[in-house]
């Protein structure tokens, strides 16, 4: 009796002499299996020169962020050595308020650059952004929701808040007044949001015209294709009121945030 073949009864000889396996010839499927080799190893290659390509790009675009933290370091450094060399307190006061918003502007930079994902917390970011913002004679507090935003929605609206709160520590409390501005961040709905910085300043009667402070807020709302509405009553504040979208938020904590809300009063 003859022993069965070990590649099976699928296989056997043509008349010409050629091994095959389940109708094709032994050496066809050979070369198939080689191909799918070679493929196999290109794609290999590929996905190792992707990856390097993309740990290339991550190693320069960290170089770019550390050149710009540089960069703009050394610009707030020269802006407070210039404000304190300049006897004229108007020219002194407008570089040291240059100063203050480069400075929230490395911060924005720092906080947006530091995470891993595109999306920033909100509650620490305004803390960040805002709350450096305080003086002695002026109390800032912040409300926000425990929500991570998207950064090209947080960026902007970092900018937009400091930008309120400097403009109110700077023109609201004359004279070493005391007082507080609150900065309240809520929700109005799905896919809506509402800014709110309030303080207890002197107030103003008419909205100031040809201040830069109000038309960098204008200008942030537009990015944010928000609406603005700023109102003041004499002696009793100022409140400045943006609403806009955001899009692709998530939440990160439970609604301790907005009890806090409620409870500033704002």
């Amino acid at each position: 009796m003859r022993p069965e073949r070990p590649w099976g009864r699928c296989a056997r000889f043509s008349p010409g002499g050629h091994l095959t396996v389940s109708g094709r010839p032994f050496t066809a499927r050979l070369r198939l299996v080689r191909r799918l080799e070679d493929d196999l190893a290109a794609t290999r290659n590929d996905l190792a020169e992707a990856r390097d390509a993309g740990q290339l790009l991550e190693l320069m675009a960290r170089e770019v962020d550390h050149r710009a933290k540089n960069t703009l370091t050394l610009a707030i450094a020269l802006l407070q050595r210039q404000a304190s060399m300049t006897p004229d307190p108007a020219m002194r006061g407008s570089l040291e308020t240059a100063g203050r918003r480069l400075t929230v502007l490395a911060r924005v930079h720092s906080t947006s650059h530091a995470k891993a994902s595109d999306m920033v917390p909100v509650r620490p970011y305004l803390h960040d952004v805002c709350g450096p913002l305080a003086t002695d004679d002026v109390i800032v507090k912040v409300s926000a929701p425990d929500e991570h935003w998207p950064t090209t929605t947080v960026a902007p609206l970092g900018l937009l808040a400091s930008e309120a709160v400097m403009n109110a520590v700077k023109h609201a409390f004359p004279d070493e007044r005391r007082g507080r501005v609150l900065v309240r961040l809520s929700r109005l709905g799905p896919g809506r949001a509402r800014l709110a910085v309030k303080d207890d300043g002197v107030g103003f009667s008419d909205t100031p015209s040809g201040n830069l402070g109000l038309e960098l807020i204008r200008a942030l709302t537009r990015q944010l294709s928000g609406h603005v509405d700023v109102r003041g009553t004499p002696g009793e504040g100022c409140k400045v009121t943006v609403e806009f979208p955001v899009a692709g938020h998530a939440p990160s904590g439970g609604p301790a945030a907005g009890d806090a809300a409620r409870r500033s009063g704002l």
